[in-house]
């Protein structure tokens, strides 16, 4: 068993909620719920051989407690040069040296996208793509360990059917 990151944005989540927070406190110890920038996200860690159905899991037990939050996707946290410097204690310059391929081993994880425009684009990456990169080529010993890119998007995709199921059900309930 792999020790996995997991990480769902959901809808729903509420701070202030205090029922929606004793469900929560009570049920779902294990998870850290927070928001930032307007993104509401729960995030735990686990043994698991399975990280889509861990993801899973999670998402079926938060919308059968009954507290109105909405497992929504699996969130990506989308690095640059800077934030990948300051997270593996290189230099700017080191990191797109490298991301470049004009240091290091090579084949380094292609970009997700970009931002900016022309002259002034920067490539963005998301943390579960280059975290084992860096871990295999400069033994960073970042112990978070995250699904891949097919199982992310094996777990967006069930998790919208997950959400459908649910929202069919409970409308035929009314």
């Amino acid at each position: 068993m792999i020790k996995y990151s997991l990480e769902l944005e959901i809808q729903g989540w509420d701070s202030d909620n205090r029922t929606q927070a004793k469900v929560l406190d009570g049920s779902f110890s294990e998870l850290l719920w927070s928001t930032s920038n307007g993104i509401s996200t729960v995030f735990t860690e686990c043994e698991t051989s399975n990280p889509v159905d861990a993801c899973l899991r999670i998402a079926q037990r938060l919308l059968k407690a009954g507290v109105s939050i909405t497992p929504v996707r699996w969130h990506d946290e989308f690095v640059g040069y800077s934030d990948l410097a300051m997270n593996v204690g290189m230099t700017h310059e080191a990191v797109r040296l490298l991301a470049t391929g004009k240091r290091g081993p090579g084949d380094f994880p292609k970009p997700r996208g970009y931002i900016g425009v022309a002259a002034n684009r920067s490539p963005i990456w998301t943390w579960a793509e280059v975290s084992p990169w860096f871990n295999d080529n400069y033994e960073i010993k970042d112990e978070e360990h995250f699904p891949n890119n097919d199982q992310i998007i094996e777990i967006n995709a069930r998790l919208s059917a997950l959400r459908k199921k649910f929202q069919s059900k409970s409308f035929a309930t009314i």
